[in-house]
């Protein structure tokens, strides 16, 4: 038993996440860190990003959301829990985000999205440099550049693009028992 993540994440074959008493999710260190069942564990095990989406419609195989005010489809499974609501919580890693270009668009490719923010803080971390920026409705996204060379330090009130695989994005019904 610990209560330290990255320690459980290194030394254990199997994880349970528990909240409240009961077992939210058992499986690998890998399955709990890339596949969380729910917004808690995902935001219990190490740092993510949540954005609120709208659903804008799905079938049994694929889910388009409204993600920073741009259509994203998504194919997988849509359990009964997202079929009941109008909205989910999307999480993305930092580290599953990269910056694309500083300043001009690029298009990226049908498997990724991007979106463009402004940079309110970097911490440069010695083997990797933390980025604090907020999309253009004020939220705010976290973003974890590895090995950092002096092109990636950034400055405050740059404007950049991010972008991300849509695999490595995890979605979660919206409501009370996931918020928490």
């Amino acid at each position: 038993v610990t209560h330290d993540q990255e320690e459980a994440l290194a030394i254990s074959d199997r994880i349970a996440v528990m909240s409240k008493g009961k077992i939210a999710q058992i499986g690998s260190p890998w399955e709990i860190y890339h596949n969380p069942v729910n917004k808690y564990v995902a935001d219990f095990i190490g740092i993510t990003n949540f954005f609120r989406c709208k659903i804008v419609s799905f079938t049994e195989n694929k889910i388009t959301i409204l993600f920073l005010g741009k259509n994203m489809e998504l194919s997988l499974s849509v359990n009964k829990d997202i079929k009941n609501t109008n909205e989910v919580i999307a999480s993305i890693r930092p580290e599953a985000l990269t910056i694309v270009s500083k300043g001009a668009q690029t298009t990226p490719s049908p498997d990724r999205f991007s979106f463009t923010c402004t940079v309110v803080d970097t911490t440069y971390l010695g083997s990797s440099l933390l980025i604090i920026a907020e999309t253009k409705d004020g939220t705010q996204v976290k973003v974890s550049v590895n090995n950092p060379d002096k092109e990636n330090i950034i400055e405050e009130a740059s404007r950049i693009q991010l972008e991300f695989s849509i695999t490595d994005l995890s979605i979660f019904p919206a409501g009370i028992e996931n918020d928490r």
